[in-house]
């Protein structure tokens, strides 16, 4: 997930690869503060299980639909390739 994040201009904040566990964060702007995402992963046998959660502050406003696109986009681009 990091350079997947890190294409679309999120910073890693820190990592523990050891629980599966990441957090990121849009960078504060002249605009927006900085926006955290929690990432976490766990394996099920050869399935791989990827949570992202992003958490809007109060008194901020964010499309659902347009988080939503981002979002599963980003989770979408580990999914494999297929022939």
């Amino acid at each position: 997930m990091r350079p997947i994040l890190a294409r679309e201009g999120i910073k890693t904040v820190s990592t523990d690869v050891n629980l599966g566990v990441m957090k990121a964060e849009n960078p504060a702007t002249a605009f927006q503060r900085a926006l955290p995402i929690d990432v976490f992963a766990s394996q099920d046998g050869n399935l791989l299980n990827v949570e992202m959660i992003f958490t809007i502050p109060s008194g901020v406003g964010a499309s659902r639909d347009t988080v939503k696109k981002y979002l599963c986009g980003a989770l979408n681009q580990l999914l494999p390739t297929s022939k």
